[in-house]
């Protein structure tokens, strides 16, 4: 039986990451949910803005589930600290979906592409130092 968490992250297929929980955006205000940007197209980063759909962004929201250890705490702040130019850094236990709401891994910290180029989508790879991608940050 799985643990229940209380943060989850969705990826939604051919838009946006989907957070509900205790979501702390670096510089913003806290909330119960939030959609970030991971086209790179969004003229509001790290939140999405829609521009997904005009850019012809495609990414898969049905990806493989992974083997995760099980974390210790289900509970706790999801803190989201976009990277100046970079990728959104995410801290804080979190179950990963597919866009179907099946269970994909549970993590505690990880890097999530906002740039639209990785190779790994949703998770970064890099790409973005490759594209000279440019947003906001810390």
């Amino acid at each position: 039986m799985s643990k229940k968490f209380s943060n989850t992250m969705r990826i939604i297929t051919n838009g946006p990451v989907e957070l509900l929980g205790d979501i702390r955006i670096e510089g913003h205000e806290n909330s119960s949910s939030a959609y970030l940007c991971r086209c790179g197209l969004s003229s509001n980063k790290p939140y999405c803005d829609g521009s997904h759909t005009k850019g012809g962004f495609v990414a898969e929201g049905e990806i493989e589930a992974k083997q995760s250890q099980p974390l210790e705490q289900e509970e706790g702040p999801l803190k989201v600290s976009p990277r100046k130019n970079g990728p959104n850094i995410i801290n804080g236990n979190v179950e990963i979906l597919s866009d179907s709401g099946k269970h994909i891994e549970q993590r505690a910290k990880l890097a999530m592409c906002r740039c639209g180029h990785s190779k790994n989508k949703p998770f970064c790879d890099g790409a973005h130092k490759e594209i000279n991608f440019e947003a906001e940050g810390t």
